[in-house]
């Protein structure tokens, strides 16, 4: 393989977009990652260990979680603990579905709130960007999203990837998967 153009390291959201937008530029890529791919077999939503379980393979807490590819976080100072994975997919394994926009005011704390300070973009400048990111991810916020056949294959999509992701047993996706019907069957 020659060598890449660009190397990112970490395949997570931020990572995978962009290798997907310089891949479209027609640059080679290559994502480093540490870590494994997620192990759906794992997931066991449907089961009734599901709650005993998704806190430990799924903790977003790499102290808590303790997979190969973790390493401790030193937290004991901090009111908040680290949301991390890693591993192919990055913090977007265990984010809970919770993709959210900032709202314009949040740009503008210091004018309207007298703290910290406001961003030097606006809302309405990066908006372009948040509705292109939310295309490659498969977000909608379309109220009628349980009746679109958009959101119902992604619904349904999750399933399809976990197949894909395990097939073979090579433990990465099939090069060749057919997606499942709009209505998931």
């Amino acid at each position: 393989m020659p060598d890449p153009d660009v190397l990112i390291v970490g395949a997570g959201p931020t990572g995978a977009v962009t290798a997907k937008r310089l891949a479209e530029a027609g640059m080679s890529v290559v994502c480093l990652e540490q870590g494994d791919w997620p192990d759906y077999e794992r997931a066991r939503s449907a089961h009734p260990d599901y709650e005993l379980t998704s806190g430990v393979h799924w903790a977003w807490d790499p102290n808590v979680r303790a997979a190969p590819g973790d390493y401790p976080v030193d937290d004991s100072e901090s009111d908040i603990t680290a949301l991390m994975w890693n591993g192919v997919g990055g913090g977007s394994v265990v984010y809970a579905a919770h993709w959210q926009r900032n709202l314009p005011s949040d740009f503008r704390v210091r004018s309207l709130d007298g703290v910290g300070d406001d961003w030097p973009l606006s809302y309405e400048e990066l908006e372009p960007f948040y509705v292109r990111v939310e295309k490659d991810w498969g977000v909608c916020g379309l109220a009628r999203a349980r009746r679109c056949r958009r959101c119902l294959w992604r619904r349904w999509g999750g399933a399809w990837l976990e197949r894909t992701m395990t097939s073979a047993g090579t433990g990465g996706p099939d090069p060749t998967p057919s997606p499942p019907s709009a209505t998931g069957r």
